[in-house]
């Protein structure tokens, strides 16, 4: 047997230099008719040339994987690159004004709440569109602390979790921390997993945002009608102590 160019090729794109020492060991191993017991020149130019072709082979095949599993790095830096920029959104809205917010659409509801709960206090449907107002703004900036809180701790771990990631793809890892192997499997399963959390965790963001920014816009229109409602309502609950007067209101008023 004589490794000529087309065999060779079969295996891999060798160099011309490979190519001429392979086919000049085959030529050696043909012209080598003495017995292995008294001349060890052919196995050991069989042995030569398959460490040659096995090297080579794992060389590519490993150059190939690492290609493979370095073109998951891009897609992470863009994640982590997108829950940065969400994040400091969050940032940016006024944390006090979005709580004092919070606060004053809570216990100002609460307060038209105790003013209408004697029976013979009615509203119209104006002044129940006002209550509503007031309602709305308070579910919309509930548990805005909490969740502010819980955010910037998910997109910490997240952003951790993206940059672990990267930098083992980056370094061409064999195992991560918890000694499991990484191979382009390994890659592909955690940056589909990472991907899940960070879109989610970009999307509670946003969510988060748009419902502080609503809350705060629907409680400063609804402050003005609150004042005057609480006021009316008063004034009906005090005549109705003082004179016992029902105090319904007409539909049409």
């Amino acid at each position: 047997w004589s490794p000529t160019r087309s065999t060779l090729g079969e295996v891999g794109g060798f160099s011309k230099s490979q190519l001429y020492i392979a086919r000049r060991l085959g030529g050696l191993m043909l012209a080598s008719h003495v017995p292995a017991s008294t001349n060890d020149l052919f196995p050991k130019c069989v042995i030569f040339l398959c460490e040659c072709l096995i090297s080579q082979y794992l060389s590519r095949s490993q150059a190939k994987e690492h290609k493979r599993m370095s073109g998951q790095t891009p897609p992470i830096h863009e994640l982590h690159e997108s829950v940065s920029v969400a994040y400091e959104q969050l940032r940016a809205l006024p944390a006090d004004s979005v709580l004092a917010s919070a606060r004053w659409a809570s216990v100002n509801l609460h307060e038209l709440e105790l003013l209408m709960s004697d029976g013979h206090i009615e509203i119209t449907k104006a002044e129940g569109a006002i209550v509503s107002e007031v309602s709305r703004a308070r579910r919309l900036l509930k548990d805005h602390e909490s969740r502010r809180n819980r955010l910037t701790q998910n997109t910490e771990r997240t952003q951790l979790q993206l940059n672990l990631l990267a930098e083992a793809i980056a370094q061409n890892a064999t195992v991560d921390g918890s000694g499991t192997p990484i191979d382009s499997s390994y890659i592909e399963q955690q940056v589909a997993i990472e991907t899940r959390i960070a879109r989610e965790l970009i999307e509670a963001l946003e969510e988060t945002i748009d419902l502080a920014q609503r809350g705060v816009e629907v409680a400063q229109g609804a402050r003005a009608d609150n004042d005057s409602l609480q006021v009316i309502l008063r004034a009906r609950l005090a005549r109705y102590i003082l004179e016992g007067v029902n105090t319904s209101i007409p539909e049409d008023s």
